[in-house]
């Protein structure tokens, strides 16, 4: 509720934009590249973006209150339990996660390595994200029908953030919801 009412003051203070709960992807980085906005939530792979605009940037891996902590989105091999050989899966998954082929992947996909056998020709800007504040890092679980309590916490942080809900309200609404969902 408190991380909810601090983004519902900034809105009431106009340090955020009315317009932000109608901003896309792509509307959110053309009003940053021509400085419409100062702050963007923008992954680590979009910084070739910032450097082609010219845009002296920086970045914040947390703000800090009671203690720090920040998501980060991070892509998961899945094993269902109908696999029919989990051996040859297994093995797969091993051999998509070693160091040359993982190479082979951030050649198209600029992140930080994944694997300890993984090289990296120079390490990023972004490099001490991963290695100085590793304990903050935090990735959310794989919880069936997680996408549904993901889905009615947004939308109801948007009726928050429109004056249609207290934050106190959206909050209570939003886990009242979510517990549904993932009851299903």
């Amino acid at each position: 509720i408190e991380a909810a009412a601090y983004l519902k003051d900034l809105m009431d203070n106009e340090i955020l934009s009315s317009s932000s709960t109608g901003a896309n992807v792509e509307s959110t980085r053309k009003s940053f590249q021509s400085g419409d906005v100062a702050f963007i939530i923008e992954s680590e792979a979009k910084a070739s973006l910032w450097d082609e605009a010219g845009i002296d940037y920086g970045h914040i891996v947390s703000l800090s209150h009671k203690q720090e902590g920040t998501f980060f989105a991070s892509d998961q091999l899945v094993m269902f339990n109908a696999c029919s050989d989990k051996q040859m899966c297994y093995n797969f998954m091993d051999y998509l996660t070693q160091g040359e082929q993982m190479v082979k992947f951030h050649e198209r996909s600029p992140y930080e390595p994944v694997g300890q056998d993984e090289t990296v020709a120079e390490p990023s800007e972004f490099t001490t994200i991963y290695t100085e504040h590793k304990d903050i890092l935090h990735s959310l679980p794989i919880v069936p029908n997680s996408v549904g309590a993901y889905q009615v916490l947004y939308k109801n942080l948007q009726a928050m953030l429109t004056g249609q809900k207290t934050p106190e309200q959206a909050m209570t609404d939003a886990a009242e919801e979510a517990n549904r969902a993932l009851a299903q």
